[in-house]
């Protein structure tokens, strides 16, 4: 085998590189997670959950407002508490659990691409991985997502193992199978249901059989393997929602189901979306990757039969999360995010093979390549060259004068901004010079280098600045009325915002907007609303206004 980038370097050989790949993520994820608010409502929502738990000590209730919280499971919610605990309630702590699945999700993928290729696929598959842009966002985040991801991911795999593993079968060609595979793999989706519900195990349960349906139906796995399966995750999953019902009756559950089932029906909370609404957030959000996956579609010539499984599972996975989260009437972005594992292998399983001349570059991969250097180049150039000055803008959207206002922030953009955009021009430009130069192993890896500095640059400048225009005032206005042990609420909007960042006390809970205008007598009490609703709720309930900031206003209750 050829050497990999790491051994070419002298410094770098005697290192085992699964060290070095942690290293690279450690540096990549962890820096620079706490400089910016959490936003709305994803993130406060399950930091404000990890803080009530904290404030509450109760650790097996998930709570908002300290008050019952049925819609999501605690796992994830735990990690945070656990962060928060020894790194203080901010934003650092609210973002580490996330952070440091990043890195286990690189280890992951580099130890099964080396198990199944080689050192240099798997290097080629971390770095795809880290160079695609949403993928790089969400360990970089506060939400469920992934975690929920490389649980299911890992739950596939183990059960996958009995498929293509060699070693599983006896003289007589029966199958012996793994049972230590099947725990795993039982566990893993356990935990996915422990992280987000239910889905967990349809994505988990709907790959697997599309797998076996391809795969001609052979059995994966024996009847009693299957059964243990089974008993293992309702094993996993009890450990959490069998307590739950036993302390707090069945209604928990049956409003947490209703919860699932209203979110596969409904557009809720007013996330819809187009038909094919996922299909266009992943092939932008997941350049580069997304260009290259479908030229990984078709076998190889030189492929093993271990490979092909893989390769189809991974297939597999993707159509399954297409398929299901399409017919879902709530469209969000993190719910097509499990296909960033499958896609990322497919884009380096063709990388790899157009680096040893297996794969052919075509014209429909230059027209992909065109089209997404064109929409990523354009957002990156224009954000800080359009938000310099605003004022064209805020007349084009005069219409909404609630972002008209928030795009009235006094934000400061500098030339320093441009460099995400340099970075991604290099990246392109010398990808290019040496694949044209015949030098496609460095052509590639430069490539990764700058696209993963373009993303990392653009999370440190640009996603601050725009948190700025979109709800750094309310923000800033709960942290002030914190210091007062007031009673902030919201008119108009849904917002976790105002209960994390004043730090809602428990003695308070329950409170909500009706509470607050009719009941509080003996505290402090603000409302904030939107610039839109602002005249008609002063005329309504007779507030003192203080100032308006940026599309919300304030008001004080007399």
């Amino acid at each position: 085998m050829k050497e990999t980038i790491f051994k070419k370097f002298h410094f770098l050989s005697k290192i085992p590189v699964q060290f070095l790949v942690i290293l690279i993520g450690t540096l990549l994820f962890i820096p620079f997670i706490g400089q910016v608010h959490l936003f709305d409502w994803d993130e406060i929502n399950f930091a404000e959950a990890a803080r009530e738990m904290i404030v509450s000590k109760n650790y097996t209730e998930v709570q908002i407002n300290f008050e019952p919280f049925w819609e999501k499971p605690p796992f994830f919610i735990w990690l945070q508490a656990l962060s928060m605990s020894y790194f203080g309630i901010n934003e650092f702590a609210s973002r580490l659990p996330n952070a440091i699945c990043g890195v286990l999700t690189l280890f992951v993928i580099f130890k099964i691409g080396k198990r199944f290729y080689n050192e240099e696929f798997a290097i080629i598959w971390v770095f795809v991985m880290i160079s695609s842009f949403l993928p790089f966002v969400y360990f970089k985040s506060g939400i469920i997502d992934p975690f929920f991801n490389l649980f299911i991911f890992l739950g596939i795999y183990f059960l996958m193992n009995n498929s293509y593993d060699l070693e599983l079968y006896d003289t007589k060609g029966r199958n012996r199978y793994k049972l230590k595979n099947v725990i795993l793999s039982g566990c893993f989706i356990g935990l996915a249901i422990l992280t987000k519900g239910p889905v967990g195990l349809l994505l988990g349960g709907l790959t697997i059989f599309v797998f076996f349906v391809i795969n001609k139906f052979r059995r994966i796995i024996g009847i009693v393997e299957l059964i243990t399966w089974i008993l293992v995750i309702l094993l996993v999953c009890c450990a959490w929602f069998g307590f739950e019902m036993y302390e707090r009756g069945f209604w928990f559950f049956k409003e947490f189901i209703s919860y699932q089932i209203r979110l596969m029906n409904t557009k809720d909370a007013g996330h819809g979306g187009f038909l094919f609404y996922h299909f266009v957030i992943v092939f932008i959000g997941c350049f580069p990757a997304s260009i290259f996956l479908f030229n990984a579609f078709k076998k190889d010539k030189l492929e093993t039969r271990d490979q092909e499984l893989l390769r189809i599972w991974m297939l597999c996975l993707m159509l399954v999360v297409f398929v299901v989260f399409t017919l879902v009437k709530t469209k969000i972005v993190h719910y097509s995010s499990l296909t960033y594992l499958p896609i990322s292998f497919l884009a380096a399983l063709f990388i790899y093979r157009f680096k040893h001349h297996e794969r052919k570059w075509n014209w429909y991969l230059t027209f992909q390549l065109i089209i997404g250097i064109t929409i990523w180049g354009m957002l990156l150039f224009l954000i800080p060259f359009l938000m310099k000055d605003t004022k064209w803008l805020i007349e084009l959207a005069k219409k909404d004068i609630f972002v008209s206002h928030n795009l009235q922030a006094k934000v400061y953009w500098s030339i320093v901004d441009y460099l995400p955009f340099t970075f991604f021009s290099i990246a392109i430009i010398a990808a290019t010079y040496f694949v044209l130069r015949a030098k496609r192993e460095i052509g590639i890896y430069v490539f990764f280098f700058f696209q993963s500095a373009s993303i990392y640059a653009a999370i440190t400048l640009i996603v601050p600045k725009i948190e700025k225009y979109s709800q750094a005032a309310a923000i800033e206005f709960y942290e002030e009325k914190a210091k007062e042990g007031a009673i902030v609420e919201v008119f108009g909007f849904k917002s976790y915002a105002q209960l994390f960042y004043t730090q809602r006390r428990a003695e308070d809970h329950g409170i909500g907007f009706n509470e607050a205008i009719y009941l509080m007598r003996d505290k402090k009490t603000y409302i904030v609303c939107k610039i839109n609703k602002a005249a008609y709720f002063q005329d309504k309930y007779k507030y003192k206004k203080l100032y308006e900031k940026n599309g919300f206003v304030f008001f004080e209750k007399p």
